[in-house]
């Protein structure tokens, strides 16, 4: 058997409630990529700009710790 014969044969063994458990599980983790990648694009519309402001206005590099990011993100 070749691949396509497997995977046909494994979908014919779904289960409809198998199919609705994965149905469910993609609409989760959409739900939880929407949010992240919202939470990303607040940092990139909010603050990246900010930083980039900061050095044109002052010729300096800011300090990060001011411009509202987190420990971790530098």
């Amino acid at each position: 058997m070749n691949y396509l014969d497997d995977d046909f044969e494994r979908a014919m063994r779904t289960t409809p409630a198998q199919l609705a458990e994965r149905e469910g599980l993609r609409a989760k983790g959409a739900a939880l990529w929407k949010a992240h990648l919202e939470s990303i694009g607040h940092q990139v519309t909010y603050r990246v700009p900010q930083l980039l402001r900061f050095s044109q206005l002052t010729g300096a590099q800011p300090d990060r710790s001011s411009a509202g990011c987190r420990a971790s993100d530098s």
